[in-house]
Formats: C-alpha cells, structure tokens, sequence
C-alpha cells in the first residue's frame, strides 16, 4: 500500500513556535519508520513553523519573496525530517 503523509511545518515546531521540537520529530521519524515496514511512504512538509510568506508581504516584502522563502522552509523541514528517518 501507498501512502501520502502531510506534516505541517507548525506541527514540527517547539511551544515558541518558530523552532524545531526534536522530541516530537523522533517520534514522527519512528512512525514513518515503523510504517515503511509494509508500505511505501511519501512525506509532504509544510514551511509553517519557520516563515509565513504572507506576514513578509506585511512588511514590504514582495508576495513572490515571501513564497519562495515559504519553499525554502519547507525544504528546510524536509532535510531535518529526512535526516531523523534515515539515522533510525
């Protein structure tokens, strides 16, 4: 079986809201992991909990920055949850 997961970039975060909370992304690498067993995974990141495009436009930044910096965190989201599942 195929299975999509979408992880919110928020959901990765700390109770500050703007950093990582490591505990609870190796307890989402031990899930995927525990999955793999019998399935094909693909994972989907959000960028949430480092930037929000719309609060840069707020401030003077053009909407097309503030999306391309949003991607930037959710690859950034991506290669820290990569790292988890590929160590475990």
């Amino acid at each position: 079986m195929r299975i999509l997961i979408k992880i919110s970039g928020e959901a990765l975060s700390n109770q500050t809201g703007n950093n990582y909370d490591f505990s609870y992304l190796q307890k989402i690498g031990q899930q995927i992991q525990a999955l793999q067993k019998n399935h094909q995974i693909a994972i989907v990141c959000g960028g949430g909990n480092i930037c929000r495009g719309a609060e840069f436009a707020k401030n003077g930044i053009s909407p097309t920055v503030g999306h391309e910096v949003g991607m930037l965190a959710t690859t950034m989201n991506a290669l820290m949850l990569a790292d988890i599942v590929e160590k475990l």
